[in-house]
C-alpha cells in the first residue's frame, strides 16, 4: 500500500519483488483489495477488488471488480465489472494515457473480452472532448461485445444508456438508449432509441431514431421509425415509417415514407403503399 490512506489489503498475493510496483494499492484512499493475485488499485478512491487475478482499477473512483481474470476499469467512475475474463471499461486519449472526463456508471456483468470504451483515431484532428461521453452503459454477458463512443461516426458521438444483453461480436457506437439483445455481429451505429433483437450481422445506422430489427440476417435500416421483421438481406434506405415483413432481397428506396413490403425480391418506392408478390385467397 503506497500513498493510500484508510485502504486495506486482505489476503491478496503479489508475485516477485521486482513486479510489485504494478500490484497492490497506490494513491487510492478508502479502497479495498481482497483475495486473488497480482491485482492493483491506483488513483481510485473508494474502489474495491473482491477476488481477481490480474485485475486493475485505474483513475476510477467508486468502482468495483468482483472476480475473474484480467478485467480492467480505466477512468470510468462509479463503474463495475463483476465476473468474466479480459473485460474492459476504458477512457483513454490518443497516446493511451488515461483521462477522467465525462465517463461514469458503466457496467459489465460477465462474459469474455467485452468492452465499453472511447474510440480515438490518431490524426483525426478531434479534441478528446468531441462527443466522447460514455455514460450509463451495460453489457450483460457474451463474447467480444462492444459499446463505444466516437465523434468520428456522426451524430453527437456520445454513447449513453445503451445495453448489450448477450451474444457475440455485437456493437453499439455513438448511440443513445439503444439495445442489442443477442445474436452475432449485429451493429447499431448512431442509432438512438433503436433495437436489434437477435439475428446475424444486422445493422442500424445513419444518425436515426426508433428503428427495430427483429432477428434475420444481413438486414439494414438507415431511416427512423422503420422496422424489419426477420428475413435475409432486406434494406430500408431513405424512407421513414416503413417496414419489411420477412422475405429476402427486399429494398425500400427513394425519399417517400410509409412504404411496406411483404414477400421477396421487391424494390419499392411508392409512398403509402403495401407491396406484395402475390395474394392467394381460399374464400
Amino acid at each position: 500500500i503506497l500513498d493510500s490512506n484508510f485502504s486495506v489489503i486482505l489476503t491478496h498475493q503479489t508475485v516477485g519483488a521486482s513486479s510489485t510496483s504494478n500490484q497492490g494499492i497506490h494513491g487510492s484512499e478508502y479502497s479495498l483489495l481482497g483475495s486473488g493475485a497480482q491485482s492493483s488499485i491506483s488513483g481510485s478512491d473508494y474502489s474495491v477488488i473482491l477476488s481477481a487475478y490480474q485485475g486493475e482499477i485505474q483513475n476510477s473512483d467508486y468502482s468495483l471488480l468482483g472476480s475473474g481474470f484480467k478485467n480492467k476499469i480505466s477512468s470510468s467512475i462509479h463503474s463495475a465489472i463483476l465476473l468474466g475474463d479480459t473485460n474492459k471499461i476504458s477512457h483513454t486519449d490518443a497516446s493511451g494515457s488515461i483521462v477522467n472526463t465525462n465517463t461514469f456508471h458503466n457496467t459489465i456483468i460477465n462474459g469474455d473480452e467485452n468492452i465499453i470504451k472511447t474510440n480515438y483515431v490518431s490524426g483525426s484532428g478531434l479534441t478528446f472532448d468531441d462527443g466522447k461521453y460514455i455514460r450509463h452503459n451495460f453489457i450483460g454477458s457474451g463474447v467480444s461485445n462492444t459499446i463505444m463512443a466516437s465523434a468520428l461516426l456522426g451524430g453527437t458521438g456520445y454513447s449513453i444508456r445503451n445495453s448489450i444483453l448477450n451474444g457475440e461480436a455485437n456493437q453499439i457506437s455513438a448511440s443513445n438508449t439503444s439495445t442489442i439483445v443477442g445474436g452475432y455481429g449485429n451493429k447499431i451505429i448512431t442509432g438512438n432509441y433503436s433495437s436489434i433483437l437477435g439475428g446475424y450481422e444486422n445493422t442500424i445506422n445513419n444518425d436515426l431514431s426508433n428503428a427495430t430489427i427483429l432477428n434475420g440476417q444481413d438486414n439494414i435500416i438507415s431511416r427512423s421509425f422503420a422496422g424489419v421483421v426477420g428475413g435475409f438481406n432486406n434494406e430500408i434506405f431513405v424512407s421513414d415509417y416503413s417496414a419489411i415483413l420477412g422475405g429476402r432481397h427486399n429494398k425500400i428506396i427513394g425519399s417517400s415514407d410509409d412504404i411496406f413490403i411483404i414477400g421477396s425480391n421487391i424494390t419499392a418506392s411508392a409512398a403509402n403503399t403495401t407491396h406484395v408478390e402475390n395474394l392467394y385467397s381460399l374464400g
